[in-house]
């Protein structure tokens, strides 16, 4: 389950959340001031950090904002005896995952702290979804610039007139598959024509100035999909 932080200037306090925490198998961690939490935060990571607000030295949402500015991936839920809507909002700015006025009853800070870990364990699956994403896609892209590269060669090197791939429109197609995996179906088709071409069965390309016998090509590679026709622009007869 959870690593949570427990974080609260009172000791009974301290131990009472804990023992609540453990009976979800939680694991929990006491710190007695912000200070101490902020050095447990920057030797482990932590999932939940839970913590009082009004504590000797530094603040509760001064921890949070502290959490903020350093990119430390934990949900923080405070907690105080003295809420007022000026805190609430300044803990909400940074960050925090709830803010629950004292007295706070141990079957309530089961329920938000098991909210708050599932919310971190759905943050951490679509960051991990989006790497991997990523991921292909540049695979994806650095591969394909190394076949249009590879063509491009073999038909400068046949003398190719008006070869179908020029400097703009290879960098439309690599923007493009960057953009949309729409495209890649496109892409492998365009590919495979050119692959027809260098092959010894292909026919011989026109020569420069005659009338090309299929469409330009930068205009296949438009990834936006075009509008559906309204009911007005429909052919009838």
């Amino acid at each position: 389950m959870a690593l949570v932080l427990l974080v609260d200037d009172e000791r009974s306090i301290r131990m009472t959340f804990a023992h609540a925490l453990t009976e979800d198998h939680h694991e929990v961690i006491t710190a007695a001031s912000a200070e101490e939490a902020w050095g447990i935060l920057r030797e482990r990571p932590i999932d939940v950090m839970v913590s009082d607000i009004i504590m000797p030295g530094m603040h509760g949402v001064a921890l949070l904002e502290m959490l903020a500015e350093e990119s430390v991936d934990a949900e923080v839920i405070l907690m105080t005896g003295y809420p007022s809507a000026e805190t609430a909002i300044r803990a909400i700015r940074a960050g925090a995952f709830d803010y629950l006025p004292k007295p706070v009853y141990g079957s309530n800070l089961r329920r938000v702290v098991g909210a708050a870990y599932a919310r971190k364990l759905v943050r951490a699956e679509q960051a991990s979804e989006q790497d991997a994403s990523s991921s292909r896609s540049q695979n994806l892209t650095e591969v394909l610039a190394a076949n249009l590269n590879s063509m491009m060669s073999q038909l400068q090197a046949k003398s190719v007139a008006e070869p179908p791939l020029n400097g703009s429109w290879r960098q439309e197609i690599l923007s493009c598959l960057v953009e949309s995996y729409d495209c890649i179906e496109l892409l492998a088709r365009e590919l495979s024509d050119l692959h027809e071409q260098l092959s010894p069965e292909a026919p011989e390309v026109p020569a420069r100035g005659s009338a090309p016998t299929r469409a330009s090509k930068p205009a296949l590679l438009r990834c936006t999909p075009q509008a559906p026709r309204s009911n007005g622009d429909q052919i009838t007869g």
